[in-house]
C-alpha cells in the first residue's frame, strides 16, 4: 500500500476535517487528503451553497461549526491571511501549517530506502532526527555498489525476500519515481513516497471534479491500466466517497485478473461510465489515452480522467519538446520542425500570408488538443489562402512575454498579421514592484538575491487590467512598426462568471486569479486595443477540461471567431501587397 512522507499532524488525527470553500484550491486539498487516505467530513462557506453536496460531502455554513468541538477547518495557502480572523472559533489552519513528516514511518519494523542519491541522504537525516535508520538500501541495478551508509545495497529483484519491510522511495526525480513505482507493483509491504510527483497539478486535472460528476449522474468508475502500486489506492478513494466501482479495464482483456477490454466495455454504451486512467509512465499514458479515445471517450465529455498528465500533449509528455532557458523570455520551446520559440504551421515561402500568434498555454502545444492557431491555418488553406502561422504562445507567458517575443523576433518573421490571445496569465500580482519584469526571470533573481535586494524598476500601483490593456496598446504599436495589422483578443475565461453553480465553482474559481478575474470582468469592453471574448464560454458545457484550458470543441469555436475577425484583412493581403513582395 502507498503512503505519503508528508501527512497531517497527529494533533488533527481524531478531528473532523472540513475544507474552506469549494473551488480549485479546496479541491486541491481534497485530492491531497484523499490520496493520503484521510477522510474529509465536508466543506464550509459563509453560507453559499449550504446544504448542497459535493463528493457526497455536505457544504455547511461555517457558523454551524461553532458548537462542534472536534472539527477543524483546513484553509488553502493561497487564501488571504485576513480570512483566518473572520472565521469563528480558533479552528482554522492553513494547509502548510497542518502538515508534518509521517511518524508512522518510524513505527515500521524494518526500513528499506530505495535510492542512494542526495534524496536518500535527506530521508536518512529525517530518520536520524527520529532515532531511526535504514536497515537496507535498494537500487534498480547495482552497478558495482555493495554498501551505502554502512548498510547493504540490494536490487529491486531481491525485494520479494523482504515482505515485512517498508520501502521509502527517496528519489527526487518525477521520472525515476514513476519508474520505481512501476517496479514495485508486486511489493506487498508499505511504500512511502513524496506525493508531490504522484499527483499532477490539480489546477490542470479534473480528477475529483469528474468523480463528483460520476456520483451525481450515477456513473460507474472503471480503473484503466495494469494492476500496479496505485490500483488499491484508487479503489480506496472510490470506496471512501461512494463512487460506484465498475471494475478494471485495459486495451486487452485478462480474464484471470478480471480485466475487461475497453472496446467491449464501450460497445455496451459509454453514457454511464467514467474511465479513471491509472498510468504514470508517459508512454503508457499515451497508449492508454489513444485506446480510450478510440473507444469513444473524450476530454470534452469529461468521461475519462486521471491523476497524472493525462491532458498533456504527446510530444511534451514524451520529452520531445525541449523547454530551454531564454535570457529574454525566461523559457522557449525548440520545436523539432519549427524555429526557436516558434511552432510553424505551413511552409516558409514568399507570397504566403504570415500570421504571428502570441499567448499562453491555452494557445500553445502544451495540451492534448488541436489548438485554434493550427485550425485557423488549416481553414485558410482549405479556402485557397496560403498562410504560414508562427505560433509563439508558451505556457506561462503573459502580456510582457508577448511584447518581448515580438520585439526580438518580429523583424525576422516580418508578419502581416499579429494575433494576441491573452488575459489569464495577467490575473495575479507579480513579486516585483513593477509588473513589466519577466516573471520567470524575476523569480530566479529573487531566489539568487537571497535577501540582498535587487532592482526591478519604478514601483507602480497600476491595476492588473490597466497594465494588460496598456501593453495591448503597445503590441499594436509594435505590430504596426513591423508593418503588420494587430488583433488583440481578451481570451475566454470562466473564473469570475456570475451565478456559478457549485460544480462550476469547483471547476473555475481559483484564489490566485479570483480578484484579477473579477477586475477584468468589471472593466472588460470592446476597445481599440482588443476584442472582448471573455464571456464566450460562460455556462457552456464541454468547453474546458480544467480551470482554463480549452477542449477541441472550444478551440474549433475560437478558430472560427478569429477567422471572422481577421478575414477582411486576409482578403486584402491575398489580393494586394503579399504577392508584390
Amino acid at each position: 500500500m502507498i503512503y505519503a512522507f508528508i501527512t497531517l499532524k497527529n494533533t488533527y488525527a481524531d478531528k473532523k476535517i472540513y475544507l474552506w470553500n469549494v473551488n480549485r484550491d479546496s479541491i486541491g486539498m481534497f485530492t491531497a487528503l484523499a490520496f493520503r487516505r484521510i477522510p474529509v467530513e465536508g466543506f464550509v462557506t459563509f453560507g453559499e451553497y449550504a446544504g448542497e453536496s459535493y463528493m457526497n460531502r455536505t457544504v455547511r455554513c461555517v457558523y454551524d461549526l461553532e458548537q462542534e468541538e472536534d472539527g477543524i477547518i483546513l484553509v488553502a495557502d493561497s487564501v488571504s491571511k485576513d480570512l483566518i480572523g473572520t472565521l469563528p472559533g480558533n479552528r482554522a489552519v492553513y494547509w502548510s501549517d497542518a502538515l508534518v513528516w509521517n511518524d508512522k514511518i518510524c513505527q515500521e519494523r524494518k526500513l528499506i530506502v530505495y535510492g542512494i542519491g542526495w534524496g536518500a541522504q535527506d530521508v536518512c537525516r529525517k530518520l536520524s532526527d527520529r532515532k531511526r535508520e535504514a536497515d537496507l538500501y535498494c537500487v534498480t541495478k547495482k552497478n558495482g555498489v555493495a554498501q551505502f551508509n554502512g548498510k547493504e545495497v540490494i536490487t529491486a529483484e531481491e525485494l520479494n525476500k523482504y515482505p515485512d519491510y517498508a520501502i521509502l522511495v527517496s528519489v527526487k526525480s518525477k521520472e525515476f519515481q514513476m519508474q520505481i513505482l512501476e517496479t514495485l507493483h508486486g511489493f506487498q509491504g508499505p511504500i512511502y513516497l513524496d506525493f508531490e510527483h504522484l499527483i499532477d497539478d490539480t489546477s490542470v486535472i479534473n480528477f475529483v471534479q469528474c468523480l463528483n460528476t460520476a456520483i451525481q449522474t450515477h456513473k460507474k468508475a472503471y480503473i484503466y491500466g495494469k494492476m500496479n502500486a496505485t490500483t488499491e489506492l484508487l479503489e480506496s478513494i472510490l470506496s471512501a466517497y461512494g463512487v460506484r466501482f465498475g471494475g478494471y479495464v485495459n486495451d486487452f482483456a485478462d480474464k484471470k485478473q478480471q480485466i475487461e477490454d475497453i472496446y467491449t466495455l464501450s460497445y455496451e454504451g459509454i453514457e454511464n461510465k467514467l474511465i479513471v486512467l491509472n498510468e504514470y509512465i508517459p508512454k503508457h499514458i499515451v497508449r492508454a489515452r489513444t485506446h480510450i479515445e478510440f473507444a469513444g471517450f473524450s476530454l470534452e465529455a469529461g468521461n475519462y480522467t486521471g491523476f497524472q498528465s493525462y491532458t498533456t500533449e504527446e510530444n511534451r509528455l514524451m520529452g520531445r519538446l525541449p523547454f530551454l532557458r531564454d535570457p529574454l523570455a525566461g523559457i522557449s520551446i525548440c520545436y523539432p520542425k519549427g524555429k526557436a520559440g516558434w511552432n510553424l504551421y505551413g511552409k516558409e515561402e514568399e507570397g504566403r500570408i504570415r500570421i504571428l500568434v502570441l499567448g499562453g498555454s491555452t494557445s500553445s502545444e502544451e495540451y492534448h488538443v488541436k489548438v485554434w492557431p493550427k485550425r485557423l491555418q488549416d481553414t485558410l488553406n482549405d479556402m485557397g489562402i496560403q498562410t504560414t502561422v508562427y505560433n509563439g504562445a508558451h505556457p506561462g507567458d503573459d502580456i510582457v512575454d508577448e511584447l518581448l517575443r515580438i520585439l526580438r523576433d518580429g523583424a525576422q518573421i516580418r508578419p502581416h498579421i499579429v494575433i494576441s490571445m491573452s488575459g489569464v496569465n495577467n490575473l495575479h500580482k507579480k513579486i516585483s514592484s513593477n509588473p513589466f519584469n519577466e516573471e520567470r526571470i524575476t523569480e530566479w533573481i529573487h531566489a539568487k538575491a537571497n535577501k540582498r535586494g535587487y532592482c526591478s524598476g519604478l514601483h507602480t500601483d497600476e491595476s492588473l487590467y490597466a497594465f494588460w490593456k496598456r501593453n495591448m496598446g503597445l503590441l499594436k504599436v509594435i505590430s504596426k512598426f513591423y508593418g503588420a495589422v494587430f488583433f488583440g483578443i481578451l481570451q475566454p475565461m470562466n473564473m469570475a462568471m456570475e451565478s456559478m453553480n457549485l460544480c462550476e465553482r469547483a471547476l473555475y474559481e481559483q484564489e490566485m486569479h479570483k480578484m484579477g478575474a473579477e477586475e477584468f470582468m468589471h472593466h472588460a469592453e470592446h476597445a481599440d486595443e482588443y476584442i472582448n471574448l471573455m464571456q464566450l464560454f460562460e455556462h457552456r458545457d464541454e468547453m474546458y477540461f480544467d480551470v482554463c484550458h480549452y477542449t477541441d470543441k472550444a478551440h474549433e469555436i475560437l478558430a472560427d471567431q478569429v477567422l471572422k475577425t481577421i478575414i477582411q484583412e486576409v482578403k486584402k493581403l491575398k489580393t494586394g501587397r503579399v504577392f508584390l513582395e
